[in-house]
């Protein structure tokens, strides 16, 4: 399912989301953890949040800290 640009969430918007800075989301990013990202043109530069994704991960890891 594809996200609608109206459901698409900036770095800032997700970094603020996670209580996060925007720097650790980027070292997220390279490290393949956090919620999974679209990368939008020009030159895939600019990356994007599905909201959905967003909550998923947001719910992964809710469950995760409930099993400690």
């Amino acid at each position: 399912m594809r996200a609608q640009a109206s459901d698409l969430l900036s770095s800032h918007q997700v970094s603020q989301l996670l209580n996060i800075s925007e720097k650790e989301l980027e070292k997220w990013r390279s490290a393949g953890h956090g919620p999974e990202y679209i990368r939008t043109a020009p030159h895939h530069r600019s990356v994007k949040y599905s909201l959905e994704a967003v909550m998923c991960y947001l719910k992964e890891k809710k469950n995760e800290e409930q099993l400690f």
